[in-house]
């Protein structure tokens, strides 16, 4: 992913970031997403952003890219971002791609500049010319070059997956239908961001040799997601599916200590039983 330009929050160091979160998208939650409308993210970038192009129904938030012309460019695309910051934790989505050659369907934290942050960024983006696989991405301060192709062994198009990852202050690993697929470790990402979900196209030939060409077949592709999470370090699992449900086994509970005759008492070690 290329930088993204978005509205204008002051950040912070990753750590006390915003609260967790589990969204179903019953409805579109204003106090929690911003949707982008109004511009796009530079040269490279096909579509320009609409309000339009996001909608929620039957439990799905859809975002759409039209070969509606908006403002300078032939196509509009959508994207929601989350107004606060987030930091170290578990970020999962489950989402359905979309397959057209020259377009991203992406789920990725995002600050820079805009932010008056340092541009820092992890992704996970599915390329619509190879949808069965995704790119696991990161930057840090705007250095990147840390891509990862990861094959999904199945057509992300078809049918939701569920794609997560697992930021710390040492590492990241990305997950794909639970199973840890990818993972870094050493210097990673530090700053809050915002997380995004968006539906693009690229333009140019940098973007091409990419992306592949962008020649769409249908007036209208659509990326579906049926939930997202954010989930803080510490915090418990916030629905069955997650995979910090797995990753932080529940509590055991100690079991009393026995006290009938002739058991030993807590701090006793009469009887015969051990230490």
């Amino acid at each position: 992913m290329l930088a993204t330009i978005g509205a204008g929050f002051a950040g912070t160091e990753a750590g006390a970031s915003g609260a967790s979160f589990y969204d179903t998208f019953d409805y579109l939650d204003g106090t929690r997403w911003y949707i982008s409308d109004g511009w796009n993210n530079g040269d490279w970038h096909g579509c320009t952003w609409s309000r339009h192009n996001v909608s929620v129904s039957g439990g799905l938030l859809r975002l759409s890219l039209t070969t509606q012309a908006l403002g300078d460019r032939q196509y509009s695309c959508g994207e929601i971002q989350t107004r606060a910051f987030h930091g170290y934790g578990t970020y999962e989505v489950r989402m359905r791609t979309v397959a057209e050659s020259g377009t991203v369907s992406a789920f990725f934290t995002y600050t820079g500049p805009v932010h008056n942050n340092p541009w820092d960024e992890i992704d996970v983006e599915i390329l619509g010319k190879t949808p069965t696989s995704f790119q696991a991405n990161y930057y840090i301060d705007g250095t990147g070059g840390n891509e990862k192709i990861v094959p999904l062994g199945f057509d992300s198009s078809a049918a939701m997956a569920d794609y997560a990852f697992v930021w710390a202050a040492d590492s990241l690993k990305w997950y794909v239908d639970g199973q840890l697929v990818h993972q870094v470790s050493g210097s990673v990402p530090t700053t809050d961001s915002k997380l995004f979900m968006s539906l693009w196209n690229g333009r140019g030939a940098n973007m091409e040799s990419w992306l592949g060409q962008f020649s769409p077949s249908r007036f209208s592709m659509e990326m579906e997601i049926d939930h997202v999470a954010y989930t803080a370090p510490g915090d418990a699992c916030q629905f069955p599916d997650s995979i910090v449900c797995s990753l932080v086994p529940p509590a055991v509970e100690e079991p009393l200590p026995d006290t009938s005759p002739g058991k030993s008492k807590p701090g006793n070690n009469k009887g015969g039983r051990k230490k």
